[in-house]
């Protein structure tokens, strides 16, 4: 993903402000003043943004509005209230899926307190909830493409791209796609189907 205005916050940095992780020790924060952003680094890429914990650094009342683009047309537009050390989780609909773009920008709102370490606008995410449902983890894992010629086999070189999605790797030498009707001094190597799942 590319980020832009977004700083980490350690839970200890400001430790008299709204920036309070859900889990873990750190949050991302927009740039005071700026809206912050991620996007896939490839437009065609989409994503799912499904849902994310907010809370305000420094004010009550903070107006935050996450707003999504899919090819820079902005498809999808939510506003949230969010109070200083609140961690809000705020859940998106069907209008954030499949972008390429958030936004988030807080504004307006009341000081929190005076006497604390600052001020202003600021508004933390935390635990976002992303899906890529275009991506898979492994590209042909059954090794369809392209196909052994019938009862033969391929050889790829060392640094071969010649099979779909992947590269040849290792010591200088060679391997094979093999044909399921190839038989070579009596043995056969009947095809077999293989599934993969991730959770």
């Amino acid at each position: 993903m590319k980020w832009s205005n977004f700083n980490a916050y350690d839970d200890g940095f400001l430790p008299n402000s709204g920036f309070v992780p859900h889990s873990g020790q750190a949050v991302g924060a927009n740039t005071p003043g700026k809206a912050a952003s991620f996007s896939s680094p490839d437009p065609s890429a989409d994503f799912d943004l499904t849902q994310a914990y907010f809370s305000a650094g420094w004010n009550d009342n903070l107006k935050v509005v996450v707003k999504a683009y899919d090819n820079g047309v902005l498809v999808g537009h939510q506003k949230v209230v969010v109070d200083y050390g609140e961690n809000l989780l705020v859940q998106f609909g069907a209008t954030f899926q499949s972008v390429d773009k958030i936004t988030i920008k807080g504004s307006g709102g009341t000081d929190h307190s005076p006497t604390d370490a600052g001020s202003g606008t600021q508004v933390s995410a935390d635990d976002l909830t992303l899906h890529f449902p275009d991506s898979e983890l492994i590209t042909n894992g059954s090794f369809e493409s392209p196909a052994a010629p019938a009862g033969g086999f391929n050889l790829w070189d060392t640094g071969s791209t010649g099979i779909t999605g992947w590269t040849v790797v290792g010591a200088p030498g060679n391997v094979a796609t093999v044909s399921g009707s190839f038989t070579q001094n009596g043995f056969a190597s009947p095809r077999r189907t293989a599934s993969s799942s991730s959770t």
